[in-house]
């Protein structure tokens, strides 16, 4: 582990936003589970998350899912589960800027011009 642990934080990101998004749905749902544990009891996580790039990450993940949010012919098993990470990538916006004004900040900016 490294002493700040920003490149930690990296590594999961990395993680999360490599993975093919067809055939690992399960891993990209564990790691948001996981970042979102840590962002409710970690200000450092959270900081480390900003440091890192996190919101660009999360925002490409939810790009990415385009496509299959509007795909008609998969079960409501499958649609449940897209859901559900869709509903897991916005715990994760909130939480990483609860209680951090510089990490609301970056998202503003760095968000608000990409869109």
């Amino acid at each position: 582990m490294s002493p700040g642990g920003e490149e930690d934080m990296s590594s999961v990101l990395v993680a999360l936003h490599s993975s093919d998004m067809r055939t690992s749905l399960a891993l990209k749902i564990d790691i948001l589970a996981a970042l979102i544990t840590c962002f409710r009891e970690s200000h450092r996580a959270r900081c480390n998350f900003r440091k890192a790039g996190g919101f660009l990450y999360l925002m490409s993940v939810m790009v990415s899912m385009e496509g299959l949010l509007l795909q008609q012919s998969v079960s409501s098993a499958v649609i449940r589960e897209r859901m559900h990470m869709v509903q897991l990538i916005f715990t994760c916006l909130a939480l990483s800027m609860r209680f951090e004004p510089a990490n609301a900040k970056l998202f503003h900016q760095e968000v608000s011009i990409v869109l």
